[in-house]
């Protein structure tokens, strides 16, 4: 059976919103604003099988060739993210192995409901209770994906749990004092929450902190993966940094040549260093787009 791009699309776009339901939020599907991603060994393998199957479908002719150029550009987009998203998911260790992943999600699951006022305020109240309730479970799934990883990522994870209880504690503040948010049900799921972010966060600086290390890159091949399939770049990495070494000697040398024609007697450090005489105080910055 043959499907149309357009088809096709649908059921891309319905993988890709039922698996990143805090990205849905964001763009304005709100049909998943109630749940938060699932990183589970079984999820994560149902979403693979998705993938594969999409690309299969694309690949194997069973999508008839789209019909305007703007349908050729997004088939494009999904099928080369799905490609990349094989080998994410696959690379368990850096991607899902990255702590920051779950304490991103736990955090901006709940703000996302309250940046703007796209439905009724009780509505979301009652998304964010249902998401709060899941956040012990979906750091439970960063306790068993994260062993070992990069320092600075749980520096940043540990800085993140410490923003997550600024947000649950002066945030849910702001947002009873400034909306009317309340309810036993809410401020409980807050509670749930919060608990499980000083779960996480203990966590991270007891066990994970002791198996920390600097080996942060994935390797030149999914880089050069990256630049073909994410940015449709016809390069790879040393051609990429050729380049840009290329284009930096460039800017250098207009740079010496813009310098001297406003004041050859000086060197372009010097005169660069003259724009902290001209740049605007903090107080007066924003008036300064003005003038």
């Amino acid at each position: 059976m043959v499907i149309n791009t357009s088809e096709w699309l649908d059921a891309f776009f319905d993988s890709y919103y039922r698996h990143r339901p805090v990205n849905a939020t964001f763009i304005g599907v709100h049909e998943h604003d109630h749940r938060l991603p699932d990183y589970s060994q079984e999820n994560v393998a149902a979403q693979l099988a998705e993938i594969r199957h999409l690309l299969e479908q694309v690949d194997g002719g069973e999508v008839s060739p789209p019909t305007t150029q703007w349908e050729a550009i997004d088939r494009l987009l999904a099928r080369n993210f799905l490609l990349t998203q094989v080998w994410e998911l696959g690379e368990t260790v850096i991607v899902l192995g990255n702590p920051c992943l779950y304490t991103g999600e736990a955090v901006f699951g709940i703000v996302s409901l309250f940046l703007r006022d796209y439905a009724p305020l009780d509505q979301r109240v009652a998304a964010a209770v249902e998401r709060l309730t899941a956040i012990p479970a979906l750091l439970q799934q960063g306790q068993t994906n994260v062993t070992s990883c990069p320092s600075a990522w749980i520096d940043r994870a540990v800085n993140e749990c410490d923003g997550a209880e600024k947000l649950l504690t002066d945030g849910v503040e702001v947002l009873r004092r400034r909306h009317g948010v309340t309810g036993d049900d809410f401020h409980q799921a807050v509670g749930v929450a919060r608990d499980a972010f000083q779960g996480f966060r203990q966590h991270l600086t007891d066990v994970v902190s002791q198996h920390g290390h600097d080996d942060y890159a994935a390797g030149a091949e999914p880089f050069d993966m990256l630049l073909r399939l994410g940015h449709c770049l016809d390069m790879d990495g040393p051609t990429v940094s050729a380049y840009a070494r290329r284009r930096m000697q460039e800017a250098r040398e207009l740079l010496r040549e813009g310098a001297a024609q406003i004041d050859p007697a000086v060197t372009p450090q010097e005169l660069l260093a003259r724009l902290s005489e001209i740049h605007p105080s903090r107080d007066a910055y924003y008036g300064a787009y003005q003038e």
